[in-house]
C-alpha cells in the first residue's frame, strides 16, 4: 500500500509540473508559442558552447527552417482539401 501511494504522488507531481514546464521559456528570446520541448532541447544541443553570436545566428536558422517546413505542409493540406472538394462537387 505505501509503494502505491508514493507512486501516485511521484506521478501526479510529475504530471501537474509539465503544463508549468512546457509553458516556460517557450517565447523567451525570440522563439514562438509553438515550439516544443523537442524543438527547445535540440536548440540548445546545438547552441552549447558557443559565442552568443552564433547563437542567435543559430537559433534563427533552425526557426526559419522550421517555419518554411510548416508553411509547406499547410499549402499541401489545403492542396489535398480543395482536390477533395473537386471531386465532391464533380
Amino acid at each position: 500500500m505505501k509503494k502505491r501511494l508514493v507512486t501516485i504522488i511521484v506521478l501526479f507531481c510529475m504530471v501537474s509540473a509539465v503544463p508549468v514546464y512546457a509553458g516556460y521559456g517557450s517565447t523567451a528570446y525570440g522563439g514562438t508559442g509553438k515550439e516544443t520541448f523537442l524543438n527547445r532541447a535540440s536548440d540548445w544541443f546545438a547552441t552549447v558552447g558557443k559565442p552568443q553570436e552564433e547563437k542567435y545566428r543559430i537559433l534563427h536558422q533552425r526557426r526559419t527552417i522550421r517555419k518554411i517546413k510548416n508553411a509547406k505542409k499547410k499549402i499541401n493540406a489545403q492542396k489535398r482539401d480543395l482536390a477533395e472538394k473537386r471531386k465532391v462537387s464533380k
